[in-house]
């Protein structure tokens, strides 16, 4: 099977807060640049705050991906794996709620492995585990990502 790259993702993001007279508005509509980009993996980091949040701090998060974010934080995320692609075994320092989206996708854990479809929900707590998408179209999965720690 020969290996394409995954194209950037075009994603919208829509981002709500007051005006002035402190009427609920948009204040942002365009597109979503943050985007860790490989061969075959696409990350768009949509949306990431500390705890608690905030509902008037700023509306902008760094223009490229952090895989893990940092103490305190959470990070609302989109990622697609291509055909083939694999994420070895890791662990993280968060709870990952996810949601597959499309396609199909194994998590793979050090005893035994899912298969996840469209619709399927995984509670990631912070466990060794690694993806692979052994299907020939790419899989799309979107989560939250909260830390473990706490800010110092």
């Amino acid at each position: 099977m020969e290996l394409t790259r995954l194209p950037r993702q075009k994603v919208r993001r829509v981002v709500t807060g007051v005006d002035l007279s402190g009427a609920s508005t948009v204040v942002s509509d365009g597109p979503c640049e943050c985007q860790a980009l490989e061969d075959q993996y696409v990350s768009v980091d949509l949306w990431s705050t500390g705890l608690p949040a905030s509902v008037d701090g700023p509306i902008d998060i760094p223009e490229v991906a952090d895989v893990d974010g940092v103490p305190g934080e959470i990070i609302w995320r989109r990622f697609t794996l291509g055909p083939g692609e694999r994420i070895a075994f890791h662990s993280t320092e968060t709870v990952d709620l996810m949601t597959v989206l499309s396609g199909r996708i194994t998590l793979v854990m050090e005893r035994g492995e899912v298969v996840l479809v469209p619709g399927d929900c995984v509670v990631q707590r912070g466990t060794v585990h690694g993806w692979v998408n052994a299907e020939s179209e790419p899989c799309t999965l979107i989560g939250v990502m909260a830390s473990t720690k706490s800010e110092l």
